[in-house]
């Protein structure tokens, strides 16, 4: 009986500590998402810059259509749709 309730107080300890183990990965993983997301934005201020630096030098850079897709702001919202949807097929 004693061992059986060992058993029931070590399994209980595991799966707390399991429990505390996926909240501590979901928090690292939410903020690796805003992590990218931020750097996401100065990557497109930092490409702003250059692009009105090189037509400040003369250089036609509007034909560029990579560019030009490059220097739109990233859409979150589809960009999370798009990973709900995802996460629904696993499921």
């Amino acid at each position: 009986m004693i061992v059986s309730l060992e058993a029931i107080f070590l399994s209980i300890i595991v799966l707390i500590s399991q429990n505390r183990g996926e909240r501590v990965a979901d928090l690292r993983q939410e903020m690796d998402l805003q992590l990218d997301i931020l750097t996401e934005d100065e990557l497109t201020k930092m490409m702003r810059m250059l692009a009105l630096l090189l037509e400040k030098q003369g250089l036609d850079v509007s034909n560029d259509t990579e560019l030009q897709e490059m220097l739109r702001p990233t859409n979150i919202e589809k960009i999370q749709t798009i990973l709900e949807e995802q996460i629904n097929l696993k499921k």
